[in-house]
């Protein structure tokens, strides 16, 4: 069975092919002649994958005609012609549509390059169909770094802002650098005097008194010129 998926809905074909199959797909290579090393193969990558084949679009529901397309409801097949408008729009507008090959396991993003619509009797359409092979196109974007993450430039911005003042002294004598401050020297501080403690009692050291020396004899008293006498 084969049937695709668009922005309008689901499109069953009624009628399946007998041979159908994608072509392409195969390696690409750029064979590039290298000195002294011959012929080196660069890979490239894969071509695009196609799909095409023949069938009709019949007015009446036969034996051979998918049950998924038709209209349970009714019993019919949608109209050929209508079926043949939509598949040339969708040719004409380069939609991208998914086509589904349910035999061979394939579910692919494709774009309808040819459909060619043929009158062969009253009501029936045989059509030729062409799809190739949708490929997004995805484009590598570096983030930009945060400031203050990044060291190697802040290393050559660095660089760069001393070789621009190199440049801007160039003939001049180098600016001198400025002389180291000496620390200020220590400050003489007056040492705190301790407060005058008054003695009393309680905090007066104990010293033992000493016993009085004893009176001096009695000495007779000298007068000049005279004898001594006895009091």
């Amino acid at each position: 069975m084969i049937y695709i998926i668009c922005k309008k809905g689901k499109l069953t074909f009624p009628v399946t092919p007998e041979v159908i199959g994608p072509e392409g797909g195969d390696a690409l290579y750029d064979d590039v002649e290298v000195l002294k090393q011959g012929t080196i193969p660069f890979f490239k990558g894969t071509s695009l994958k196609t799909y095409s084949w023949s069938s009709h679009f019949p007015l009446k529901p036969t034996s051979y005609t998918e049950p998924t397309a038709i209209n349970v409801l009714t019993g019919t097949l949608n109209p050929p012609k209508e079926i043949a408008q939509l598949l040339a729009t969708l040719r004409d507008t380069a939609e991208v549509i998914t086509l589904y090959i349910t035999e061979l396991n394939i579910e692919q993003k494709v774009q309808i390059r040819s459909f060619t619509p043929r009158q062969v009797k009253p009501g029936d359409i045989d059509y030729s169909i062409t799809m190739v092979e949708y490929r997004e196109v995805k484009l590598a974007i570096k983030p930009k770094q945060q400031a203050g993450t990044n060291k190697t430039g802040q290393a050559v911005k660095k660089v760069a802002k001393a070789a621009k003042a190199a440049k801007s002294n160039q003939g001049r004598s180098p600016a001198k650098k400025p002389a180291k401050k000496s620390p200020p020297p220590p400050s003489k501080k007056t040492p705190k005097k301790t407060p005058y403690k008054k003695t009393t009692k309680a905090n007066k050291p104990y010293t033992p008194k000493r016993p009085a020396p004893p009176p001096p004899p009695n000495l007779p008293k000298y007068i000049p010129g005279g004898r001594s006498r006895e009091d």
